[in-house]
């Protein structure tokens, strides 16, 4: 008895040696994580003060363009800041929109046009912050960045009552896509997994469907030389 018992203990000690250094284990894991989430929050707003100093520097230096691009930037990047992870009305998301278009057509001046045709009337619907600046990007640096004149990228939204559904397009007269690329792209897009901090379709889509569910659909049509769309339908509204 007295050598059993000894063995139940021996191994009573073992489980809660092991136990410990699993918890243990846990524990680094949650501080690791509670690390890179300070940092995340740290690094963006450093960055946002940088720029604001660096603002005031131009200011002071009578750099009055670069003050102003950089004021643009700064409103940009605390609308990240303010409303990252939060759903925001389609009306401010178009809004918030002008900043990061005011710095693509400063950059690329007359090789670009953004042309938009809105129909406000569905507007007050709530979508996740940054859907939209990420599918102009998309446009911009895939589609038609190298271009040297005659690009354009255009936002369309339109509200059909027969449908009771809601439309966001974004469309350009860029490079456009294969179809063997187009099929990875739209795999890619729905079976989106979070494993990226990169915001692009698939991070877009996936925000989509934890407010919509199965009313929203997303879809992306190309062909090589014929530009790109990309179509965002919200039924229910």
């Amino acid at each position: 008895r007295l050598v059993q018992e000894f063995c139940r203990m021996k191994a009573s000690t073992r489980e809660n040696i092991r136990n410990m250094e699993e918890k243990h284990a846990m524990e680094q894991k949650l501080n690791d994580m509670r690390l890179q989430m300070l940092k995340s929050q740290i690094n963006p707003h450093f960055l946002f003060n940088t720029l604001n100093m660096i603002a005031e520097t131009a200011y002071f230096e009578n750099a009055e363009k670069t003050e102003f691009l950089l004021n643009k930037t700064a409103k940009m990047f605390r609308f990240s800041l303010d409303f990252s992870g939060k759903s925001i009305s389609l009306f401010k998301e178009i809004e918030e929109l002008e900043n990061y278009i005011f710095i693509q057509e400063e950059q690329y001046e007359d090789r670009i046009e953004f042309l938009f045709d809105l129909d406000e009337s569905f507007h007050n619907i709530l979508v996740p912050s940054l859907t939209l600046q990420p599918l102009i990007e998309n446009s911009v640096v895939h589609g038609i960045g190298k271009y040297t004149e005659g690009g354009r990228v255009k936002l369309t939204t339109s509200y059909h009552e027969e449908e009771g559904a809601g439309y966001i397009m974004v469309e350009d007269n860029g490079v456009g896509i294969e179809e063997e690329k187009l099929q990875q792209i739209r795999q890619e897009m729905i079976n989106y997994k979070g494993d990226s901090m990169k915001i692009g379709l698939g991070n877009v889509y996936s925000r989509l469907k934890i407010l919509y569910g199965e009313k929203v659909s997303m879809d992306i049509e190309s062909e090589e030389r014929k530009g790109c769309k990309i179509t965002i339908r919200i039924e229910g509204i």
